[in-house]
């Protein structure tokens, strides 16, 4: 017998709407984010990383061509936009095989894209101007996107204070090593996923019904439901609070007013792209994408539409917002009047805010719903690196 129920509600004018509920819709919902989300977003991100690759060689080619520099910038933008639509989704092989928030099928392969908040800036330089080259030994710290911007963007002779920096075309080679090792990495990645190659689709899909990973359809939401956690512990705590001096459980306190040495993509200025990028995902997640179902559906089955208008009507306040600021986040940071107007303007975020701390304020109102009433009423799971953490 299925495991499923159908039970009947209202369709919103009165009549009968029959909703299904159990691990069949369960599994529908999954489905729909696998095909319609995951697998997507792993394939754009294949084609980006590839043509970065491609951009960075070329650059490296020719350090001094001011053009070619320019077009390997357009196409770290490209891929880095791309890949932040996946940094919530670190489920399977993205994710980390060990550690409290190992996830099922983990393969750290997100760590050799993004490391993020990692990175040593000082260290890339060093290895760079010793004419080192990124190799399967290299620390997560000194490769990946990060490494990237940090290469591509700087524009400071001798950022490090190292007497002796690396040159232009020293740098373009380390970064054209880089560069090969994230495609290698996004390719990995998106076969791991793909039905003609390592089909973790199938198993994702599967929840319940033969999957290796996931005996119950519970089990693969719940690794959902901890990826985009995300978007409450990195994107809301480090992604904003850490630079507008918020501060968050487990984060130094600004010594100014804000610190903007803390933005994610300081060099590039892609710091508020990458947080609409975290937020949009999120999003769709609980909306579905092209017609799919998501999270929003399992609310419905059970009666609980209001909760599933509550976190759409929030996240769509928060993009308003960005969308809305005069600014790019990271002007917007350097631009805070005062702490007390930063506090005062998350916990009570309008239009007179500044707008750095009302994007807090409204995202935190977001998360607080999801990591409270969404959490409770579909039972689902938390990052074990966050228990007892309030925030």
């Amino acid at each position: 017998m299925s495991s499923a129920l159908l039970v009947a509600c209202s369709d919103g004018d009165g009549g009968p709407a029959t909703d299904l509920v159990g691990d069949d819709v369960r599994r529908l919902v999954l489905s729909d984010i696998g095909n319609n989300i995951i697998m997507p977003a792993l394939r754009d991100f294949s084609l980006k990383a590839d043509a970065l690759n491609q951009a960075v060689i070329e650059h490296a080619q020719s350090p001094d061509d001011a053009v070619l520099r320019i077009d390997a910038q357009a196409a770290w933008r490209d891929a880095m936009l791309s890949w932040q639509y996946l940094e919530p989704l670190q489920v399977g092989p993205a994710g980390a095989s060990t550690g409290l928030d190992g996830t099922r099928g983990g393969a750290d392969l997100r760590a050799d894209i993004y490391s993020y908040p990692l990175l040593s800036t000082c260290t890339i330089e060093e290895l760079a101007r010793n004419d080192l080259t990124v190799n399967d030994g290299s620390a997560v710290n000194t490769t990946g996107l990060g490494a990237l911007e940090f290469l591509l963007y700087n524009e400071e002779a001798d950022p490090c204070s190292l007497g002796t920096a690396a040159t232009v075309s020293q740098r373009a080679s380390y970064a054209a090593s880089a560069a090969v090792a994230i495609r290698d990495a996004a390719n990995d990645l998106q076969q791991r996923w793909e039905p003609e190659g390592g089909d973790f689709l199938g198993q994702w899909n599967t929840a319940g019904d033969g999957s290796e990973f996931y005996i119950l359809p519970q089990n693969a939401l719940n690794a959902l439901s901890v990826a985009l956690f995300y978007v409450d512990k990195q994107t809301k705590d480090l992604k904003i609070a850490s630079p507008t001096g918020i501060g968050a459980s487990g984060l130094e306190e600004c010594t100014t007013i804000s610190c903007p040495e803390r933005l994610e993509s300081s060099l590039s200025g892609l710091s508020g792209d990458n947080i609409r990028a975290n937020v949009q995902v999120f999003l769709g997640s609980f909306q579905g994408v092209d017609g799919g179902r998501g999270l929003n559906d399992l609310l419905s089955g059970i009666g609980r539409e209001d909760l599933a208008t509550e976190i759409t009507d929030e996240l769509l306040a928060v993009i308003a917002h960005l969308d809305a600021m005069d600014t790019g986040f990271d002007e917007s940071v350097a631009a805070i009047p005062s702490a007390e107007a930063c506090i005062n303007g998350t916990a009570n975020p309008n239009e007179d805010s500044p707008a750095a701390c009302a994007l807090h304020g409204y995202l935190k109102t977001a998360m607080d719903t999801f990591r409270g009433s969404i959490v409770a009423a579909l039972s689902l799971a938390t990052p074990a690196s966050t228990a007892g953490d309030n925030d």
